[in-house]
């Protein structure tokens, strides 16, 4: 897998979701609404024509009191979110097609996101696994997850800066590369040109493939294939941090003898695939 400098992997998909702040839950539901009227048109219209758009009788009337001209004012800013998605993802986008990813600004998946202050990339590899993208779109997920790396709240042990596992399909990375080839060089033109590859196949009876995605403190990416065990080391602390025990527990269950998975821990530990929180993390160029 290359590893591209960050300046020269283009625009990260940056969300566009409300700013925070001390604001009320109608206030929070009204910016909510107000994003998604200014990217998704079928959501703009069922608020002026009455129908569900979930806010309150009192909040859908201020808003049908704007000039609907005003909300689609900047005729491009769904093309550009669209744009930075096809950056990020463009295998995926090469196997669900530029409408495809265009279609997420109008699902329930894009209003959720926007409902938590989601990460739009991130969101939008979840939907696209389900959406036609599969393993691809789950592989690149992990790619963008690496990318906004940040430290779990808490004490314990976690995966290290810049670290995501993921256990795929087999055949996913080929998949991947096989796609990103047949985009070439320039890939959004070739996306913007309606270039296309077919959904992979994958055999359900190959071996799963165990992957560390890592994104270095220059923002360069790389993808290491690792044994199913250690895979499962890294991922059992990356929703909340472990301590030492439990997680020394987990390896043990794993096979490995007391002293083997002291070993295993302390090398993780040093070679950074897995950190002691609460610490001075180091400097990252993260995506937003």
């Amino acid at each position: 897998m290359s590893r591209r400098p960050a300046a020269r992997r283009g625009r990260r998909a940056a969300s566009p979701r409300p700013s925070t702040g001390a604001a009320t839950p109608r206030v929070q539901a009204l910016q909510q609404a107000m994003v998604r009227m200014m990217v998704d048109p079928a959501f703009c219209a069922r608020v002026y024509a009455g129908g569900d758009c979930g806010l309150d009788p009192a909040d859908r009337a201020l808003l049908q009191r704007v000039d609907r001209r005003a909300w689609s004012t900047d005729r491009y800013r769904r093309g550009r979110l669209v744009q930075a998605l096809l950056d990020e993802y463009p295998a995926t986008a090469a196997v669900i097609g530029v409408a495809g990813v265009d279609a997420f600004f109008g699902s329930e998946a894009f209003a959720a996101c926007l409902a938590r202050r989601g990460s739009m990339a991130v969101d939008f590899g979840a939907w696209a696994a389900g959406a036609g993208g599969g393993a691809v779109a789950q592989l690149e997920g992990a790619m963008a997850r690496a990318r906004r790396w940040r430290p779990l709240p808490g004490a314990g042990i976690q995966p290290g800066p810049g670290v995501v596992p993921a256990t795929l399909p087999g055949g996913t990375v080929a998949a991947l590369q096989a796609a990103r080839s047949a985009l070439g060089a320039e890939p959004l033109a070739a996306l913007a040109a309606g270039t296309r590859v077919p959904a992979p196949v994958l055999d359900p009876e190959a071996p799963a493939e165990a992957l560390l995605v890592r994104c270095d403190a220059a923002g360069a990416l790389g993808l290491s294939p690792v044994g199913a065990g250690l895979c499962a080391v890294v991922a059992a602390v990356a929703a909340a941090p472990l301590a030492p025990g439990p997680l020394l527990g987990r390896i043990r269950r794993l096979g490995a003898r007391a002293d083997e998975a002291r070993a295993l821990l302390d090398e993780l530990l040093a070679d950074g695939t897995l950190a002691q929180s609460p610490a001075p993390w180091p400097a990252l160029r993260l995506a937003p």
